[in-house]
């Protein structure tokens, strides 16, 4: 069995993205295990948009995450921005950076979808060939905020 050496967590930078950073921390800390963070941002067919410019706003917060993560004890923290469509880029990275636990934080709880819950979603890849999801909401998992 594979332990959760590499946690690869895709944010918003959304309320939901940061309960999903805080259950990363709690897990990489009893781990031992690497944070990736990463932001995919969206590309929009006809729309041009300076991707230097985006980068450097993105990389921005991703380092703030980053610093905040080291000061939770979390000493191994690696930031990614990709373009593109948001969940293929989050998978091929994972496969790529061979995380084996993927955290996205899941939404708000709003009157017009009732059924959303706000937590973290994880998705987790090494026992064997078994491949496990499992959606954390704040009725099982409090958040620390």
């Amino acid at each position: 069995m594979r332990s959760l050496e590499k946690i690869l967590v895709a944010t918003d930078f959304q309320r939901a993205s940061k309960d999903a950073l805080q259950m990363a921390f709690a897990l990489a800390k009893e781990f031992h295990s690497e944070i990736i963070l990463i932001h995919v941002v969206p590309e929009i067919e006809g729309y041009s948009v300076s991707r230097g410019k985006i980068r450097k706003k993105v990389m921005e917060k991703l380092k703030q995450m980053e610093i905040d993560s080291r000061k939770k004890g979390v000493p191994s923290v690696e930031t990614i921005v990709r373009f593109g469509i948001p969940f293929e880029r989050v998978i091929e990275h994972s496969e790529e950076l061979d995380s084996n636990l993927i955290i996205i934080g899941s939404g708000e709880k709003e009157k017009q979808y009732p059924y959303r819950q706000r937590g973290a979603w994880i998705d987790y890849h090494g026992w064997g060939d078994h491949h496990r999801s499992l959606h954390l909401s704040d009725s099982l998992f409090p958040s620390p905020l």
